[in-house]
């Protein structure tokens, strides 16, 4: 039976958002994925392998 090693993920740049939920503070680094803008890399999708067809 083969092994299969998983494949890494590609980098993603992260921001310096940080909530504050009742005087917490909670990092989000994140937040732009949620919405991204024209600003930010797309991703590369099927970068790793040819497309499927």
């Amino acid at each position: 039976m083969a092994r299969f090693s998983p494949m890494p993920f590609p980098p993603t740049p992260s921001g310096d958002t940080v909530d504050d939920f009742f005087g917490t503070p909670v990092p989000d680094p994140y937040r732009w994925l949620e919405r991204p803008s024209t600003d930010r890399p797309e991703p590369e999708v099927g970068s790793a392998g040819s497309e499927p067809g």
